[in-house]
């Protein structure tokens, strides 16, 4: 099934990429600079004398055998790091999609007496749509948010609902863990403390593209054309310089929409419909 590139949408995956990047360049760079230090392994000179030129290694001031060990342990560090960074962008794009979807009049209850947030938000997102989603990235999405959270507000000690969720993990989600982290999804604690690795990096962006196109998908079934008209002028009226009402800003719009909302095939009338609605166009005639 196509997907719909609605602004907010375009924005979370675009996102995800800068800050998968970002993390992977991190990875690479510590691993680039342990290698380069096996050149004066044993030395028992300070990295600052050794790399003048490179800025701020006053900071790490240490000689070349005891940094290249930090930096050999720096992978669980950076994931610890971008296990929180990665959700928290996944979940700003569900509560925005929740916000617009009750601006435009989809009440979205939250289940039970719970409060909107990230334990909450998918459920009440497709419930309030109608769409059947996958429990197996919804289980992995909340077993990596416990996960953050016992590191965040536990002082990295497991707390009981991760605990739990990782005993009573389903099949299809120890599978997927397993097919991605490659280490078995127990491995996630040790000791009674989170353990992190590189592969819950690599996880967290693997769910959250899967819930996020799973919430695109809910999203064109649900909302009538009328509403996707208002965000395609919405969106379109952002990315267009050209002059309203005239014949350029007309053929590029329509365009537009066969470009990044393509999946929904709206027809001119309905473009044309939607420009007038939003008073964006407001010619007598249309072509």
């Amino acid at each position: 099934m196509a997907l719909v590139h609605f602004a907010e949408f375009k924005r979370v995956n675009s996102e995800r990429i800068t800050v998968n990047n970002a993390m992977i360049a991190l990875l690479a760079g510590s691993r680039l600079a342990s290698h380069t230090l096996t050149l004066t392994e044993g030395s028992d000179r300070f990295l600052p004398e050794i790399f003048p030129r490179v800025d701020d290694i006053d900071r790490f001031n240490l000689v070349t055998d005891r940094a290249k060990e930090l930096l050999d342990d720096a992978d669980q560090h950076v994931a610890a790091v971008s296990v929180p960074y990665g959700l928290s962008i996944h979940e700003d794009f569900v509560i925005t999609v929740i916000e617009m979807l009750r601006s435009s009049g989809t009440p979205v209850p939250v289940p039970g007496k719970r409060k909107l947030g990230p334990a909450t938000m998918h459920e009440a997102l497709f419930n309030a749509t109608g769409h059947s989603y996958s429990a197996t990235s919804l289980e992995l999405f909340h077993v990596l948010r416990e996960m953050r959270n016992s590191q965040i507000h536990e002082g990295g000690r497991a707390n009981p609902r991760l605990l739990k969720q990782l005993a009573t993990m389903s099949a299809n989600a120890a599978g997927l863990w397993q097919r991605i982290v490659l280490e078995p999804h127990t491995s996630a604690v040790a000791g009674g403390r989170v353990s992190f690795s590189v592969g819950h990096l690599y996880l967290v962006f693997a769910v959250t593209k899967s819930l996020a196109r799973e919430v695109n998908f809910a999203l064109q079934a649900h909302w009538p054309r009328q509403v996707w008209g208002a965000l395609l002028i919405r969106d379109y009226e952002v990315e267009s310089s050209k002059a309203r009402n005239s014949s350029s800003w007309r053929r590029s719009l329509v365009g537009f929409a066969r470009l990044d909302y393509a999946p929904l095939g709206l027809r001119e009338s309905e473009i044309e419909a939607a420009a007038r609605a939003s008073g964006a166009w407001t010619a007598p005639s249309w072509a």
